[in-house]
């Protein structure tokens, strides 16, 4: 059987190694940490504004395709999926 004594021991190491590692984590790491996620948060911001602009122009070019269509009247319309004939 287990005698108390170590039982406790275990408890209170498990307990100093949380606290430990609050400690570290709240300190030490902390400036490294917040400078990689500054940095990662600025990438994904430019890619997300890269990716906004090219919706953009292709919402722009779909827009221009399609008055182009509705001036040539409904033969040039493209198809919808149902085949008329």
């Amino acid at each position: 059987m287990i005698d108390f004594r170590y039982h406790l021991v275990s408890i209170v190491a498990v307990f100093l190694a949380l606290g430990l590692g609050i400690v570290l984590g709240a300190t030490a790491l902390q400036p490294g940490t917040i400078g990689f996620l500054y940095k990662t948060s600025q990438q994904e911001r430019r890619q997300i504004d890269a990716a906004l602009a090219a919706n953009g122009q292709l919402n722009r070019q779909l827009g221009s395709g399609w008055c182009w269509s509705r001036r040539r009247g409904p033969r040039h319309r493209p198809s919808t999926g149902s085949a008329r004939r």
